[in-house]
């Protein structure tokens, strides 16, 4: 006889799936902007994965009841509220989406020199996000057949900067040192802010809550065991990159990972790499695209936003959703093209982070109203220190793109709700007396 838990995750699948919802292609580009930052960089990756432990526990014992994380969020602080986290949430999306395809198009150009100055870079990520919009309309089918290349197209490449410093402290060949950069507070808090991007997916563990088998204690293990997994991954990974090259030529490289290993085994492995890494780069773009749509989706048929945007296609995507959040990528993107190619990688992540450290936020708050416990209560509190230290590091200017991002929801929703009544108001007048 069938048991009531067969076919649901375990304490392995789960921690399983909450690594393979971490790692994306923002490491591959990290270590251009970690570069500087020198040992800091180290640093920040440690704070940041005991800060994402911290931020992923309250969330996902927010989310256990199995209905994610809005509805929760919405029973304790009200729809509006709701509202604002998932905008919040679809800000994160379509704002990471650009940084993603940035990232692609400055591994493109380490294949193709042409591209590799700033405009070039830039108006490529466009093209990117222009031609996985048009991949998303053919429907999800579609879409789910172009992410399957990712899994590992995306791990090779970090195991093969590893596998090349184990062989060269074999061989006792020396090895690059860090950027001299000193200590202090203001660089480990960029460092932090940084490197937190890179952890953040973890919270896709909170939805299929009734899909776990014993939720309340796989997940917060699984939170545990898959970030210390993934931090000693990171770390790893980018610290070798910076161990095989100049921290200066780092700095400039559009391709690290490529340029590491191209140092060591040739040009002919290095493209293969930028190959590699630009395929899986093309495939988390049309997987973050079509989440940005879903969400832009999800709020229309709320009335959040204009119901328009509710419209699908015959293959039953919604084909304006996808437009809204690819075009606010593309321009994003193209508003900052004169921007260094590592200064506007920087810029964007940290943008996208600012918007998703809100979610992050209330999800605390609510783990807090709905959770007396000294436990959840002294996470919660870990949780709002950290997400006030990564507001510092993320700096001023993408402090205030992504709350200025986020806070336009309200304006937003009140124009589409006035819209809507007034449409409605129009209809009902329109319609004959019996």
């Amino acid at each position: 006889m069938a048991t009531h838990d067969e076919g649901k995750m375990g304490l392995p699948m789960t921690t399983a799936f909450v690594i393979s919802s971490i790692i994306g292609v923002a490491i591959f580009m990290l270590p251009v902007a970690l570069a500087p930052l020198g040992i800091n960089a180290i640093i920040g990756w440690l704070i940041s994965s005991i800060g994402a432990i911290c931020l992923g526990l309250p969330l996902a014992r927010v989310a256990r009841g199995g209905n994610g994380i809005q509805a929760p969020i919405e029973e304790t602080f009200g729809s509006t509220v709701g509202f604002m986290v998932t905008w919040a949430f679809w800000v994160s999306s379509w704002s990471g989406l650009a940084a993603i395809a940035i990232g692609a198009a400055s591994t493109i150009s380490r294949l193709v020199p042409g591209f590799a100055n700033p405009g070039s870079v830039a108006l490529l990520s466009a093209s990117l996000i222009a031609l996985t919009f048009l991949v998303n309309v053919r429907g999800a089918r579609a879409s789910g057949g172009m992410a399957i290349v990712i899994a590992l197209l995306k791990i090779l490449p970090l195991i093969a900067v590893v596998f090349l410093v184990a062989l060269k402290a074999a061989a006792k060949e020396p090895l690059q040192p860090l950027w001299t950069h000193p200590i202090s507070i203001a660089s480990v808090a960029t460092a932090t802010a940084l490197t937190l991007y890179a952890f953040t997916g973890f919270e896709i563990v909170s939805a299929p809550v009734d899909k776990i088998h014993e939720p309340n204690r796989a997940i917060p293990r699984a939170l545990v065991i898959g970030l210390a997994i993934v931090t000693l991954f990171y770390l790893t990974t980018s610290t070798s990159v910076m161990l095989l090259l100049p921290a200066d030529q780092v700095a400039r490289s559009p391709a690290p990972f490529a340029d590491a290993v191209g140092t060591s085994w040739g040009e002919i492995a290095a493209s293969l790499m930028v190959v590699g890494i630009a395929i899986s780069a093309f495939g988390c773009i049309g997987c973050t695209a079509m989440q940005g749509g879903e969400l832009c989706y999800s709020m229309a048929l709320r009335g959040d936003v204009p119901k328009t945007l509710t419209w699908v296609n015959s293959r039953g995507a919604p084909v304006l959703s996808q437009l809204v959040s690819s075009g606010l990528a593309i321009i994003l993107v193209l508003s900052n093209a004169n921007r260094s190619t590592a200064g506007l990688y920087t810029l964007v992540i940290l943008v996208a982070e600012v918007a998703v450290l809100i979610l992050y936020i209330v999800a605390a708050l609510a783990a807090w109203v709905r959770e007396r416990t000294l436990g959840t209560r002294a996470l919660v509190l870990a949780s709002i220190i950290f997400c006030a230290f990564a507001f510092y590091g993320s700096g001023l200017e993408a402090s205030l793109w992504g709350l200025g991002l986020a806070t336009s929801a309200l304006p937003v929703r009140a124009i589409s709700r006035r819209l809507s009544r007034s449409g409605s108001a129009l209809t009902a007048a329109q319609r004959p007396s019996s």
